[in-house]
């Protein structure tokens, strides 16, 4: 089921099934740790990272509703190159200009993006990823 899932974001048929298997995807991965792993092996966080930082999906990545919450969820808790990915997609959608930035900055500060981002500056990661982390 996790591969189908994954076949699905990756190779879209329709925005409807991709959205529909990313909100599966959203609740299984919060539900068990076992299926967040799965999710990760399959190429799952690349996959959504590369639909967040295409420059067209941009608007429609704001729009969607569990962006924010799962790359500030997921942060710390898969691996360092999800984590790096997932600052490089929220530090993308945060500092673009556009009617949806500052409600993606207020959501991702109301999930807890700016505790994370702290604990991530002191913790240590790449030099990249700090930069656009300090940046936000």
């Amino acid at each position: 089921m996790c591969d189908t899932l994954v076949g699905l974001v990756t190779s879209p048929i329709s925005s409807q099934a991709t959205k529909a298997a990313l909100v599966t995807t959203y609740y299984l991965v919060s539900a068990s740790d076992r299926a967040a792993v799965r999710f990760a092996e399959l190429g799952a966080v690349p996959a959504v990272v590369e639909l967040l930082v295409d420059a067209d999906n941009v608007e429609s990545a704001r729009a969607h509703a569990l962006v924010v919450p799962v790359l500030v969820k997921k942060m710390f808790r898969v691996s360092d190159m999800a984590m790096d990915f997932a600052v490089s997609a929220l530090w993308r959608l945060c500092r673009a200009s556009g009617a949806g930035a500052g409600a993606c900055r207020a959501e991702a500060l109301r999930v807890g993006a700016f505790q994370k981002l702290l604990l991530l500056l002191q913790v240590g990661c790449s030099g990249m990823t700090k930069e656009q982390g300090a940046s936000k």
